[in-house]
């Protein structure tokens, strides 16, 4: 008897087990909140505190629209805060893989109520091969363009869902929505146009079968309960609409902001790089996608990587993909079958509408359009594979043997560890380094409001938010220029005539770290080499200096070590507060 139930766990016992090895990888292997996932664990903290945050990070797109604009909401901080506020790295960890496994199995669930055992397999297939492309050093990192895509992927399926006419998927499609759109206006276009799809679809196709009456009568509890989520999930951003930075009706009046956008020739290029072109959907196609484009004097310079496929080939593999789409739209059509129709509609609804998102991005002249951008096209495209080729093998009645085969086939190929070096993961031999230089903070236990200076900062280091969390966790307050209070909350910007400060604080790497500006101590050191290594580097340059060669194995060595003395050297410094 408990043969058949047992069946019926097991693939979302498959597609979970990549993320539970990963959160157990994580925290036995020391991971800690670096760079952009320390915004994350920080804000999260900050939850129900004076510091509580009423929207999402401070988004790049501001560079672009020429006006400040952050995240439309704070959800991912408030599923993060627990977690988060017991431990920072191990409950880091856990928070953002009980999210996936929360999108996991919410996903399998519906699936299986809209197409049986052949869906939840679909779909527990789709996950493990998302799982497999991006890593599992990424599966667990806060960072929104990473920690968004299984919450997305599990969205297309509860979509699914209501174009299936599951009106009971409907509250749970309105908070997905709600957590992915409020955190990356990447979704700004996708999550809204595939919204209205599955309500008009499912009222609509209620009313024709049905009439109006017994519409209402059949929709109006789910419909109701959606309201209240979407009032709750909604709550902070319109109290910050109404009584604070106003910050909603700034997206909506300057999101769309820019002179120029990528275009649909870039947008052809990049999906059917990772949808059509074998492969591009992988880890190769994730880490090697790494896409910049930039306004460039003769027009944009598009840096293309090997994840990039040229035009004349993404061309002939999105026709045969369009092809593969049709083919199973039309067996499905014959066939009468309502549950795959509709997936077959939903993925071909959401491959034009992520085409659009990628052709409407907004070319920054700072940073162009970046590969975290374009994230949002592999749940996509492997939600279309999917149930393109479940549809395709339907017809042939051979679904139940291949559909778990590749299933397995997927859990092997996701679990090992991998690192696909895309946004923070890029920087994980910064770790050993951040938490050496926490570990010195001590002495600020009792240094009242620190003023933090994070003007001399690089670009996307990853040493100062960290140092930040630390102060946090240690329950030392900290304030920060205006710039950059938008980050770290508004009611930590610094303003000059503040009589509790006391301490200036910097956070430095390379030369900074190695020497120090005047009037400036070191608190914290950490040095990018040891003692041998800098007396091998010297003799290195001193051999170039008096114009001696250098072999091929010798210039990488000295390569090596001077790039890790420069990054990964770093410190904080201190002074009295002027």
């Amino acid at each position: 008897m408990n043969r058949p139930r047992l069946s019926q766990q097991l693939p979302a016992a498959l597609a979970v087990t990549p993320l539970v090895v990963a959160a157990v990888r994580a925290i036995g292997g020391g991971w800690y909140p670096i760079g952009d996932n320390a915004f994350f664990t920080l804000r999260a903290r900050d939850v129900l505190t004076s510091h509580h945050p009423l929207l999402g990070t401070w988004t790049s797109a501001s560079l672009t629209v020429g006006t400040r604009i952050n995240n439309p909401g704070p959800l991912l901080f408030d599923v993060l805060a627990l977690p988060a506020k017991l431990d920072v790295a191990a409950g880091t960890v856990i928070g953002v893989v009980a999210l996936h496994i929360a999108s996991v199995l919410l996903a399998i669930h519906w699936a299986r109520r809209v197409a049986d055992a052949t869906g939840a397999w679909a779909v527990a297939a789709a996950f493990l091969a998302l799982e497999w492309a991006m890593g599992s050093e990424i599966l667990v990192e806060p960072w929104q363009p990473h920690s968004l895509l299984l919450p997305f992927l599990c969205f297309l399926v509860l979509v699914w869902a209501l174009v299936a006419g599951q009106a009971g998927a409907l509250p749970w499609a309105a908070g997905m929505a709600s957590l992915v759109v409020q955190t990356h206006l990447s979704y700004a276009l996708l999550v809204p146009g595939l919204s209205v799809l599955g309500v008009v679809i499912l009222v609509g196709s209620s009313w024709r079968t049905t009439g109006w009456t017994r519409t209402w009568s059949r929709l109006r509890r789910p419909l109701l309960v959606t309201l209240a989520v979407l009032a709750v999930a909604w709550l902070q951003p319109g109290i910050d609409q109404v009584a604070g930075e106003g910050n909603l009706a700034t997206v909506v009046t300057h999101g769309a902001g820019g002179a120029k956008v990528a275009g649909p020739r870039f947008a052809a290029r990049v999906v059917t790089s990772v949808g059509a072109v074998p492969g591009g959907w992988g880890p190769g196609g994730f880490e090697g996608l790494d896409v910049y484009l930039r306004p460039g004097p003769t027009g944009d310079q598009q840096h293309a990587y090997p994840g990039l496929a040229s035009e004349r080939t993404g061309l002939a593999w999105g026709i045969l993909a369009v092809i593969g789409l049709g083919v199973a739209a039309e067996l499905t059509r014959r066939r009468g079958d309502r549950a795959w129709g509709s997936a077959l509609v939903v993925a071909g609804a959401a491959l034009v509408l992520v085409f659009a998102s990628v052709a409407l991005l907004p070319v920054s002249t700072v940073l162009g359009v970046a590969a975290h951008q374009l994230r949002p096209v592999w749940p996509v495209v492997l939600f279309a594979t999917a149930v393109t080729l479940a549809s395709l093998d339907r017809a042939l009645r051979s679904v139940e043997r291949w559909v778990p085969i590749a299933a397995v086939v997927l859990l092997v190929v996701a679990l090992p560890a991998h690192n696909p070096r895309t946004g923070p993961s890029a920087d994980a031999w910064a770790i050993p380094i951040v938490r050496n230089l926490v570990a010195q903070l001590g002495p600020l236990d009792h240094a009242g409001l620190i003023n933090v200076d994070l003007s001399v900062i690089r670009f996307a280091e990853p040493y100062s938010t960290p140092v930040l969390l630390d102060l946090q966790e240690r329950g030392v307050e900290f304030v920060v220029n205006p710039v950059s209070a938008p980050q770290y909350g508004l009611s930590r910007a610094h303003h000059a005539d503040d009589p509790r400060v006391r301490t200036d604080l910097r956070v430095v790497d390379g030369e900074g770290a190695l020497t120090p500006a005047p009037g400036w101590t070191r608190l914290a050191f950490v040095a990018g080499l040891d003692v041998r290594e800098q007396a091998e580097l010297d003799a290195l340059n001193a051999t170039l200096a008096s114009g001696g060669g250098l072999s091929s194995g010798a210039a990488a060595r000295q390569r090596d070590l001077a790039h890790r003395r420069l990054f990964e050297s770093a410190a904080v410094l201190v002074r009295p507060h002027t």
